[in-house]
């Protein structure tokens, strides 16, 4: 069974991926599993949702860059 930090890892991870990918439709799926790893977290911790951010824009196909209070490597 996964941990809390780790559904929130996860969720991080696929969060700040789909700021960055070129490709729309990726980035909706990382975008979809980063809220689906959100959820999994949210419901460890008596519903509270933790925060991932915002999600990435799409309108040119490509992400604005990182979210807010994202940590790069």
């Amino acid at each position: 069974m996964q941990s809390y930090a780790s559904f929130i890892e996860l969720a991080n991870v696929c969060a700040q991926h789909a700021h960055f990918t070129q490709d729309r439709e990726v980035a909706r799926e990382l975008w979809r599993m980063a809220l689906e790893y959100q959820r999994k977290a949210a419901a460890l911790d008596s519903g509270k949702l933790p925060d991932i951010g915002r999600p990435p824009s799409l309108a040119n196909g490509r992400a604005n860059g990182p979210r807010k209070g994202a940590v790069v490597n």
